[in-house]
């Protein structure tokens, strides 16, 4: 661990000289791992919270990535695999130590102790193979400390994430959105500036740039509520609390995908345990910090090949997508499994580092992947396996038969085995996948699926989206649903029930504050704008295999092929409701935007050099574009035009009465769960059921919450949108309704039984 000066400029060498300029090479990490132990005495003083929580997400994956022969040209590259490595080792550290140390007497592994243990060997053992001369901080600060100009450019942007949290909280205290409409006007502000700026900007703003911008959008919505805010997270959030509970990680008997992910259960229960920062913080905070990595990644993909702003603009469609921050902070794993992906891409075709590295760090991320989020693991095992049948086709043509530049058959056969491995042998929680495999032999891809009576690009844009149905529809088709599989189930007499048709309810937010007419040309163009990005990055996939078809640089012609191979799958998930139920097409957008972003990047770049004044043209047209996105994805409109209103920004509306859930909603949910010990029927609407999947995983929850499924002696959950707004919400057989709360149906045939004035319990 002793680093000695070279020889002086005489050439000349005294052994007492070289002792006096003696360094230890390794003396900051030494004592940042010294500092993590001391905190471990502080008894969780806030400033300890913080510290314990940096050092577990960057140092232990920093001094074992700077082992490597690994070095990204990119800092962002290399932070994203320092956090990367280290939420890595922190996943096996905690599985490793529950499958061993209660052999070893040790009941509870995933406690303070033995977690602070496992994290010093790893990291203290990393720095002394670092030898005399290596400082593992070096492989991110690139042996250089920060000016002062950069740290105070870094301390600004930093203001903007706190800003989107203030916002976030002045909402959840009942005030007014103006601090979050604020943060959502620089944020688009700063991303334009950038845009048009991009090619005169020094590189490490850009990059700085876009995380401040992602991590206050993805902050914005996973801050709303003082509980887990989204859909899936509830879920989530329930395995996490089981894991640290029972102080170990167990293979799940029943083959639950949730309680098999390891990043979701082991990855936040270590950060809890070692750092004593709550759960709720790490799901609604770290993890979106984690995440806001993830653009930054895209364009890195890009800006190798091509200009600054050309690459931008992938890097922006995916962050102004409205689905972005409002469904992916809900899914927790994803935004693991995500980073790990976009890992895989941005280090894989990295043309300056030797080939065996790339191929290594591929399987490394894949197996990352594999154990952070099934969906994300399957689409991309499927999406190299196509790309990978895509290329060999390109070879043949070509008429050479080498290798593949990266992605070989040994790799592609480690990173699909991995995810095997995983799912199907070890977790057993591929059910899903069996799920759509019989769904697919039974009914086929049923293509083309969505609303009738619309154009095909319509339903092409909206396949994931459920079509709201009447809700005479809605309850035909539900209880003929529950008649053929739930005949467990024995509802009251269609002679009751008939006196209590479900009633149609919506959602009503303040007067517009503009023509309706301008609303619907910005819809329009909207729709338009989306279009058109579609419609660019197919030519740019196309344009992209054409030009490196002859392959004198293997690394892109390898990347044409898995862009022309996501194309293809985007394709099949927007147009197979049967094969979005896995995956939606969104989300699988947000995925394969690393690949298609080189591919717009190419269409762009061809755009933007042009003549000057056609150049600038198309320059401008790109920013009013992105304008527009950012402008209508937010929800922004809603504000301007009438209607509910995101949930980001106001306190009403759809999203709102979805997911925002009160402490009375989720004191209401323990109550019932903990009289519900013999798992008989729970009746609540969709968004009530996600209430009860957060404190506990029930077997006899029926979330369709009709007069015509209920049945005598189940109870039945109001939430405080069903008793304060007075409407439900449910999905069955992809049909989603919105009606009114079958409260008269219900004070006839139940009695509450427990309410907060806000919430009730039926039975």
């Amino acid at each position: 661990m002793l680093a000695v000066t070279p020889r002086d400029a005489r050439g000349g060498s005294s052994s007492r000289a070289s002792r006096a300029h003696i360094r230890w090479a390794g003396l900051p990490v030494a004592v940042l791992i010294a500092a993590f132990n001391l905190t471990q005495l502080a008894n969780g003083a806030f400033a300890a919270r913080l510290y314990d929580l940096a050092f577990l997400l960057v140092v232990p994956g920093t001094a074992v990535v700077s082992l490597t022969r690994a070095r990204p040209r990119e800092v962002s590259v290399r932070i994203a695999w320092s956090v990367g490595a280290s939420i890595l080792l922190l996943m096996f550290l905690g599985l490793v130590e529950s499958i061993v140390l209660p052999h070893l007497g040790i009941a509870r592994p995933l406690s303070s102790w033995p977690l602070v243990v496992g994290v010093d060997v790893v990291t203290i053992a990393s720095l002394a193979a670092h030898g005399a001369r290596h400082d593992p901080l070096d492989f991110i600060l690139l042996g250089r400390v920060p000016r002062s100009a950069e740290i105070a450019f870094a301390v600004v942007l930093a203001l903007l994430p706190v800003a989107a949290m203030a916002g976030a909280e002045r909402l959840n205290n009942g005030e007014s959105g103006v601090l979050s409409i604020v943060v959502l006007v620089a944020a688009g502000v700063l991303l334009l500036a950038t845009f048009l700026r991009g090619p005169h900007a020094p590189r490490w703003t850009i990059g700085s740039t876009l995380y401040s911008v992602t991590t206050a959008v993805l902050l914005m919505s996973s801050m709303r509520s003082n509980y887990p805010f989204g859909y899936d997270i509830q879920s989530e959030f329930q395995v996490f609390t089981a894991t640290l509970h029972s102080g170990a990680w167990h293979v799940p008997s029943d083959g639950n995908a949730y309680a098999s992910m390891l990043s979701i259960t082991v990855l936040p229960a270590v950060l809890t345990v070692i750092s004593h920062v709550s759960g709720i913080v790490i799901f609604k905070v770290v993890y979106p910090l984690v995440f806001g990595l993830f653009p930054v990644l895209v364009f890195i993909v890009s800006s190798r090949w091509f200009g600054v702003r050309a690459s931008l603009v992938g890097a922006m469609v995916v962050i102004v997508q409205g689905l972005f921050a409002a469904d992916i902070t809900g899914l927790a794993r994803q935004e693991i499994g995500l980073v790990y992906f976009a890992l895989m891409v941005v280090t894989g075709f990295d043309e300056a580092l030797p080939r065996r590295v790339r191929q290594a760090a591929v399987v490394v991320a894949g197996i990352a992947m594999a154990i952070s989020h099934y969906s994300t693991a399957y689409f991309a095992a499927l999406l190299f396996m196509i790309g990978y049948v895509v290329y060999a086709i390109l070879r043949v043509a070509r008429r050479k038969h080498g290798p593949p530049a990266v992605f070989t058959l040994p790799v592609l056969i480690l990173m699909v085995g991995a995810v095997s491995v995983w799912n199907v042998s070890i977790t057993r929680s591929a059910q899903n996948v069996g799920n759509l495999v019989s769904s697919i032999d039974s009914g086929g891809l049923q293509i083309l699926s969505g609303s009738p009576g619309t154009s095909v690009i319509q339903r092409f844009l909206n396949a994931d989206v459920s079509p709201t149905v009447s809700v005479a529809t809605f309850s035909a088709v539900a209880a003929n649903y529950y008649q053929h599989h739930a005949s467990y189930l024995h509802p009251y007499p269609a002679a009751l029930t008939k006196k209590y048709p479900i009633e149609p309810a919506s959602v009503k937010g303040p007067p517009a504050r503009a023509p309706a007419s301008l609303g619907r040309v910005l819809s329009t163009s909207t729709t338009i704008a989306n279009e058109l990005l579609l419609l660019l990055t197919a030519i740019g996939v196309i344009a992209f295999l054409w030009r490196e078809r002859r392959g004198e640089r293997p690394e892109r012609a390898e990347l044409a092929a898995f862009a022309l191979a996501c194309v293809a799958l985007l394709g099949v998930l927007r147009l197979s409701s049967t094969v979005s139920s896995l995956y939606n097409a969104p989300r699988g957008q947000v995925q394969g935007s690393p690949l298609l972003s080189v591919a717009l990047a190419l269409v762009c770049s061809w755009l933007f050099t042009r003549r000057k004044v056609i150049s600038g043209a198309f320059v401008a047209l790109t920013a009013a574009g992105l304008a527009l996105l950012i402008f209508s994805d937010s929800g922004a409109t809603d504000l301007v035009f009438g209607g509910g209103g995101p949930a980001t920004l106001v306190n009403y509306g759809e999203a709102y009465q979805r997911y925002y859930f009160t402490d009375a909603d989720i004191a209401s949910a323990k109550w019932l769960v903990q009289r519900d010990s013999k798992g008989e029927v729970v009746y609540a609407d969709i968004y009530g059921g996600l209430q009860i999947y957060e404190t506990a995983h029930i077997r006899g929850l029926v979330t369709t919450m009709i007069p015509q499924v209920m049945e005598p002696g189940a109870w039945v959950y109001a939430t405080s949108t069903n008793v304060v707004h007075g409407t439900a919400r449910s999905l069955v057989e992809n049909d989603f309704a919105v009606f009114r709360f079958p409260d008269p149906f219900l004070e006839q045939v139940k009695n509450i039984v427990f309410s907060t004035g806000t919430t009730e319990v039926f039975r």
